[in-house]
């Protein structure tokens, strides 16, 4: 089976490589690597959006699809947004068992179109039933149990949106009658630190009555001069009026990116994204 990241950096590659051989080599249920014996729920839902057009039959994707089965109670349900199902992870998996469901897309050939895709279409795919969804990766891993408690503890306190913190903190800008509008200066708006969509929590109300009501303005990052907001800090900045966001401390609990070798091997939270030999440069 091949490596999906062979362009990055060799350190960073072997750190990926640990994470993946490490979960493919758990048994999944007793004397089985791939059968999910745990009972079916559908308290929560993984969202699996990605738009290349090749065969998801990478290492990567299997160890992340893999990795929402082994540290999870329930066999949740995972819906699967790609243009292509052929191989699709290797077909070393029963589907139907692992509760993976297709919805068929048109290829994403871009950042902005991804995004777009994020915001505009995917809300009104996902069925009305799926309310509480655990967005992730290729890149992106559960690496122990019991998240479900700590998601289930956040969205007591009404927090709709929870990603992994970023490094800067970041806004949005509003263009309103030929000038742009700084929206964190607004009423109940501030810049955020949190909400790396690679894995994360978002309820289907939210991120659909954000998309309702931000799709058709025009915006663009908070310090750019063009630049249209990535998907993930478009719902995470507007989750302040359509939800709640975690404090960063919150969200670090939950979710950890980049993570490195020492903090995946000290488990220092439940869903990592991006394994990095050093944290930053």
């Amino acid at each position: 089976m091949n490596s999906l990241y062979n362009s990055r950096d060799f350190n960073d590659k072997i750190i990926l490589n640990h994470i993946c051989y490490d979960i493919l080599s758990q048994n999944l249920s007793p004397g089985s690597l791939w059968k999910c014996d745990k009972e079916k729920n559908n308290d929560f839902t993984f969202i699996f959006v990605d738009g290349r057009n090749h065969e998801f039959s990478h290492l990567e994707y299997l160890a992340s699809f893999k990795s929402t089965k082994l540290f999870s109670k329930y066999n949740y349900k995972i819906l699967v947004f790609v243009p292509n199902t052929t191989n699709f992870l290797g077909n070393y998996v029963d589907l139907n068992n692992w509760r993976i469901e297709f919805i068929k897309i048109d290829p994403i050939n871009s950042h902005d179109n991804y995004s777009e895709f994020m915001i505009k279409k995917l809300p009104w795919l996902i069925p009305d039933e799926y309310c509480n969804l655990i967005f992730f990766q290729s890149d992106s891993f559960h690496i122990k149990n019991g998240w479900e408690d700590k998601i289930k503890h956040l969205a007591e306190m009404g927090i709709t949106y929870a990603g992994s913190p970023w490094q800067h903190y970041a806004g949005i800008e509003l263009k309103m009658h030929n000038q742009w509008h700084d929206l964190s200066n607004e009423k109940n708006m501030n810049l955020i630190s949190v909400g790396n969509g690679a894995t994360s929590f978002r309820t289907l109300p939210s991120i659909r009555n954000i998309s309702y009501y931000t799709k058709d303005l025009i915006l663009r990052e908070r310090g750019t001069e063009s630049k249209n907001p990535p998907e993930d800090l478009h719902y995470a900045f507007f989750s302040q009026i359509f939800g709640k966001l975690p404090t960063r401390q919150q969200a670090a609990e939950v979710f950890t990116d980049p993570i490195t070798l020492e903090e995946y091997k000290n488990k220092t939270s439940y869903c990592c994204h991006f394994p990095k030999y050093k944290k930053f440069p």
